[in-house]
């Protein structure tokens, strides 16, 4: 009504306004309908947009940047199962590479096949972990208890299928092509030699070693910080709040400034 223009909206800005824009047009809207009834546009308060970012609570940002921290040593701890994997396939084939490189295979060419061999695993490994991740964002989203029901707007979008290709791609390129670029080294004749008599160098049973410690240190902190949160959640439900919450409901009002011209009478 035109007698009340204390209203809030929720909205989604098109694509391309930026909140300027659209906070110009309302308050344009808003001074032509104070003028075509009548009113004097000096009074109008001007209408300001609020991203949900903006009023975000802290204890909200800080349980987001938690959880964003336990993803990505979810993550790292997926990088080093890929990574070892590599590592063991491409120690089973180090006689190939040594040999081919040894009777004149050049360093791109083994390059090449490392890479075209890593993107192959990292389209199918990649692709098979998207669907997963997307069907059990769902099967989330469908199990959801009520007090979760917000939960409806998370969603896969781009950024999530950018990053999940590139680090599938990465990983696999990292680890596939390393293998070939050491074959080809100056070392090569040594290596050789190395994984005839033992069938593992010590410098790649070192690095695996390395990786595998990696993964468990990373395990065990993510291990801690999971049991850690749910013990804090825990204690935070099972703390008394002083009164008893059953029953009770929350409300807000707005009293009239004249009645109630300060904080004291209010």
């Amino acid at each position: 009504t035109r007698q009340d223009w204390g209203v809030r909206g929720v909205a989604r800005l098109k694509p391309k306004v930026t909140v300027e824009r659209a906070e110009q047009e309302l308050n344009l809207l808003k001074r032509q309908e104070v003028l075509a009834a009548g009113g004097k546009v000096s009074g109008v308060i001007p209408t300001r947009l609020v991203r949900p970012g903006d009023v975000m609570g802290t204890n909200l940002q800080v349980g987001l940047w938690v959880l964003v921290g336990a993803t990505l040593l979810v993550l790292l701890i997926t990088c080093a199962n890929v990574a070892s994997l590599h590592l063991v396939r491409a120690a089973n084939r180090a006689r190939e590479l040594s040999v081919r490189a040894a009777l004149g295979a050049s360093r791109g060419r083994l390059v090449r096949q490392m890479s075209v061999e890593g993107l192959i695993l990292a389209a199918f490994g990649g692709t098979a972990g998207i669907i997963f991740g997307y069907w059990m964002l769902r099967a989330v989203i469908l199990l959801r208890p009520q007090q979760l029901r917000q939960l409806d707007v998370v969603q896969f979008d781009r950024w999530v299928l950018l990053v999940g290709i590139a680090l599938a791609g990465l990983t696999s390129l990292a680890y596939g092509v390393l293998p070939a670029w050491h074959a080809t080294s100056a070392r090569f004749a040594t290596l050789l030699r190395s994984v005839a008599s033992t069938g593992l160098s010590r410098a790649r049973s070192r690095l695996q070693s390395a990786v595998i410690v990696g993964e468990l240190a990373l395990s065990v902190v993510l291990l801690t910080g999971a049991g850690l949160l749910v013990t804090s959640f825990a204690r935070m439900n099972a703390k008394d709040p002083g009164f008893a919450p059953d029953g009770l409901l929350e409300m807000g009002i707005v009293l009239p400034a004249p009645a109630f011209p300060d904080s004291v009478a209010r």
